[in-house]
Parts: C-alpha cells; structure tokens; sequence
C-alpha cells in the first residue's frame, strides 16, 4: 500500500486503511474461510455456503478492531516499521 499510496499523515492513512478494508480484508477472510471448510472436508458448495452466510458478519466485525489498529499503523508508524 506504501507504494501505492504515497504520503505520510492521516490523509494517507485514512486512503490506506480504506483500501485495506474494502479492497483485502474481504478478499482475504474469503480465502481464508474457504480454505478452513476445505481442511474440514467440506465439499465446494458447503464452503460456499458458509462463506454466504458468514462473511459479511466477519468481516464488518474485523473492522471494529482493524480500521483503528490500520489507521494508526498507516499514519503514525514510519513505513519501514509497518
């Protein structure tokens, strides 16, 4: 994201954590769940129905912890550090 969105301050954390949670915490979580189901033994559709009905709550859970934490690493922490 560093490279991506040049900067330092809360301006560019704040676009940083907005990219982070919109764009990779969604994709992220998905992989995640569905390679945990396949571990399980789940076939593909049961994966695909526990991601249905569980992604959106955990992921909107995941920013009640993360978009604070991203917003001050992003904006207060040197890039190197991150």
């Amino acid at each position: 994201l560093n490279t991506a969105v040049t900067g330092t301050g809360l301006r560019a954390g704040l676009v940083r954590t907005a990219i982070d949670q919109t764009v990779f915490a969604p994709v992220l979580t998905s992989v995640v769940f569905a390679l945990l189901g396949l571990i399980e033994g789940k076939t593909p559709m049961q994966v695909y129905k526990l991601l249905r009905g569980t992604l959106k709550t955990a992921v909107v859970s995941g920013w009640k912890l993360w978009v604070p934490a991203n917003l001050i690493n992003f904006s207060f922490v040197p890039p190197p550090l991150q």
